[in-house]
C-alpha cells in the first residue's frame, strides 16, 4: 500500500465527522478509551456573550466524561497548520467557554442525531441521564475543562512541539495533535491515526489536571445536610429541599453543593432557581456560596417573555434586602444569604421559593 494525501480538506473533515474513532480515543487515554459524539460541524462561536457568530469551529465533539472536544482539521499542505491554526484554536477555546450556550449545543446535537438517546447510551455505555450529562458539559465548559485537537494528514514538527508544550503547561485543558494517514492499495484503503502530545512530562506534571481526571462523586442528601455544621441551618436546608420536592421540582446534588430546579411547561429544560452550599460565606463564588437564590441568564434571548418575567420577578424579590449580598456574575443574577440569616428567615424563603415554583409550573407552552 502507498500513502495518499486527502483529495480535499472537506474530505478529511467529513471522515472525522462520520468516524470519530479516527480521533484516536484509544491512544488519548489507553486505560479508558475515549468515545465521542458529534455535536456538529462548523460550530459557531461568538466573540461576546449573546453576539452573532464570528468564527466557525470545524467540529465539536463531546466525550463520555462530558468533556467538550474542539477539533480543527487541516491538510498538511495548508500553510495554516504550521502556526496560525494554534492562535485560531486558542481564540475559539477562550471565547467558547464564555459565549457557548449549552442548551443550544444540546439542541444542535439532538436535531442532528436521528436517535439522540441511543447515541448517548452508546457513548456512556449505560442508560443515559441526559439532563445530568448536559449539566456536566455545562460544568466542564464553564471551568474550561476541555480538549483541543489539531487534526491533519501530516503534523509538522513545529506544531508537534507547540502541542507538547501546551499540553504540559495548560492545567485542565488537554492539547493534542492527531495525524491521520491514508494508505491505498489494490485491495482498498485504510486510515491510520496517531496521537501526538501525550509526553511523559505532560502526564506527570503536578500542576496539570487532565479534563478526564476522575472528579469527586456527587453528595448524597444525608452527606450534604451533615456537612452544614449549624443545626438550625441544616434544618433550614431540609425545609428548602422539602419545598422543592413537594412542588415537583428537581434537587440536583453536586460534589460540593446542591441546585434546586423547576420544570415548567413553557420551557424544555429544568430552570435553576437556588443553590445551597454547606459552606456559609455570602461573598464567595457561585460554586461555594452558602444559600443562593436567583436565575441563570444563558437562555434569556430564547425563553418566552412570560417565563422571563417570572424569573426576573423572582430575582427582584431579593433586591434591596440587607440580608442578601448580590453576586457579580456575568451568567447569573443571584443573591446570597448566610446560613444564620437563612435559618432565622426560613419561612420567608420557603414562601418565596414555593411561589416561584408554582408560577413557573403554571405557565402554558403557548404563552411563548
Amino acid at each position: 500500500m502507498h500513502e495518499e494525501f486527502f483529495s480535499s480538506e472537506d474530505r478529511l473533515q467529513e471522515l472525522v465527522a462520520n468516524h470519530p474513532s479516527l480521533l484516536g480515543g484509544d491512544q488519548i487515554t489507553p486505560e479508558d478509551h475515549r468515545r465521542f459524539i458529534l455535536v456538529g460541524r462548523e460550530q459557531g462561536i461568538a466573540d461576546v456573550v449573546g453576539g452573532s457568530n464570528r468564527w466557525a469551529l470545524d467540529h465539536l465533539f463531546i466525550d463520555q466524561d462530558a468533556v467538550p472536544t474542539l477539533v480543527e482539521a487541516k491538510r498538511s499542505t495548508n500553510s495554516e497548520i504550521r502556526r496560525s491554526v494554534v492562535g485560531q484554536m486558542m481564540d475559539y477555546a477562550a471565547h467558547a467557554t464564555q459565549s457557548w450556550n449549552v442548551s443550544e449545543i444540546r439542541r444542535a446535537f439532538e436535531e442532528r442525531s436521528p436517535d439522540p438517546e441511543g447515541d448517548l447510551a452508546q457513548l456512556l455505555q449505560a442508560e443515559p441521564d441526559a439532563d445530568k450529562f448536559w449539566d456536566d458539559v455545562e460544568i466542564n465548559l464553564r471551568a474550561a475543562r476541555m480538549r483541543l485537537l489539531f487534526v491533519a494528514d501530516g503534523i509538522p514538527d513545529e506544531l508537534a512541539r507547540v502541542v507538547e508544550f501546551m499540553n504540559q503547561q495548560m492545567a485542565g485543558i488537554e492539547v493534542l495533535a492527531v495525524e491521520i494517514k491514508q494508505f491505498r492499495g489494490a485491495a482498498g484503503s485504510t486510515l491510520v491515526p496517531r496521537v501526538i502530545g501525550r509526553t511523559a512530562a505532560a502526564l506527570d506534571s503536578p500542576e496539570r489536571r487532565s479534563p478526564t481526571s476522575p472528579r469527586r462523586r456527587r453528595l448524597t442528601k444525608e452527606e450534604f445536610l451533615a456537612q452544614i455544621l449549624d443545626p438550625a441551618a441544616s434544618r433550614a436546608a431540609q425545609r428548602l429541599l422539602d419545598v422543592t420536592e413537594h412542588a415537583g421540582g428537581i434537587v440536583r446534588y453536586g460534589d460540593t453543593s446542591v441546585s434546586l430546579r423547576c420544570k415548567s411547561p413553557a420551557w424544555r429544560l429544568p430552570l435553576s432557581v437556588a443553590w445551597l452550599s454547606p459552606v456559609s460565606d455570602r461573598l464567595s463564588s457561585y460554586s461555594s456560596g452558602s444559600f443562593i437564590f436567583g436565575m441563570t441568564r444563558w437562555d434569556l434571548n430564547d425563553q418566552p417573555p412570560q417565563l422571563v418575567n417570572v424569573l426576573e420577578n423572582w430575582v427582584s424579590s431579593f433586591e434591596g434586602d440587607p440580608l442578601f449580598v448580590e453576586g457579580d456574575y456575568k451568567d447569573y443574577s443571584q443573591f446570597a444569604i448566610s446560613h444564620r440569616d437563612a435559618a432565622a428567615n426560613i419561612d420567608l424563603l420557603c414562601e418565596r421559593l414555593g411561589r416561584v415554583f408554582r408560577e413557573l409550573s403554571e405557565l402554558n407552552p403557548e404563552q411563548g
